[in-house]
């Protein structure tokens, strides 16, 4: 075999030993429209199996730890850490400018403009309540998610990815069913103000 064959055949091989065949193909579909079948807990539980120790890691990490402290990776990691950063900057710098403040002081890192973001959080304001506001917000997010997955089928970034959503559409599960039905009512009657 000659030796460009060989670095291809193995550039190859190592690729294909960062996907996730089976574990991405029996994840079930999700979406903001409907429960989902699997749980983050159990997700996470099937994570700890089917993971590498080191994508499990960054996985528990994007989903608990203080994005503040994220370290910048390359991929889809990456750009979600750097997306969510502007994301959040952006929404501290509305939120300042709506109420005659300096957004400098609100900023974390440098403050790149997304005008994306920008008209998401004009609609935003523009909710019948903060629940709806708050769904507006996360289906940009989301929008971004798929984006960043686009040519990819059944690798790390596809779990991660589907973490990210799940972890979402789960936190409006709890506030509409039971006890967060009530709260939820609670939270309709709150005037959205972002000031």
């Amino acid at each position: 075999m000659r030796p460009a064959l060989l670095h291809s055949c193995a550039l190859a091989t190592f690729y294909m030993s960062k996907a996730y065949y089976y574990f991405v193909a029996s994840l079930p579909t999700i979406s903001f429209q409907a429960q989902p079948l699997l749980t983050l807990e159990n997700f996470l539980l099937l994570g700890k199996e089917h993971l590498s120790p080191a994508d499990y890691q960054k996985i528990n990490d994007a989903l608990f730890a203080d994005p503040s402290q994220a370290k910048m990776t390359s991929g889809p990691y990456g750009a979600w850490i750097a997306y969510n950063r502007r994301f959040r900057n952006e929404v501290a710098f509305y939120r300042a400018k709506r109420a005659n403040k300096n957004p400098e002081q609100y900023l974390r890192g440098e403050y790149i403009p997304d005008q994306l973001i920008a008209i998401a959080l004009e609609h935003a304001t523009k909710a019948a309540d903060p629940l709806s506001a708050d769904k507006i917000l996360d289906q940009t997010r989301s929008q971004f998610l798929d984006e960043l997955i686009k040519f990819h089928y059944f690798d790390f970034e596809v779990v991660f990815i589907y973490a990210l959503k799940l972890q979402m559409i789960e936190r409006y599960q709890r506030i509409e069913s039971g006890l967060g039905k009530e709260v939820l009512e609670e939270y309709k009657k709150i005037p959205i103000n972002l000031s």
